[in-house]
């Protein structure tokens, strides 16, 4: 599964979906890794996608995991502010 993936089934999946493929997600990986792929691909994304990377980092139970994603929304924010 590709972080592509995991966002699409966020957007259109059920909850329980998401929470199976988070799930899969994070112990193939490390809750760690798996937050860092995630928020990587995020910052190439669009604003959907990066919407929907950070809200997904932000359910992990990570605290770390959960702290590096509103970080990246954060810096998300603040560059689109910059740029006006």
């Amino acid at each position: 599964m590709t972080p592509d993936d995991l966002v699409l089934v966020f957007m259109h999946g059920s909850d329980d979906d998401l929470e199976a493929e988070l799930a899969s997600w994070t112990d193939s990986r490390g809750e760690e890794q798996a937050a860092r792929e995630l928020l990587a691909f995020a910052a190439d994304g669009n604003a959907a996608t990066r919407t929907a990377a950070v809200t997904i980092g932000k359910h992990t139970s990570d605290k770390t995991t959960a702290k590096a994603a509103r970080r990246a929304a954060y810096k998300a924010s603040t560059r689109r502010a910059a740029r006006r």
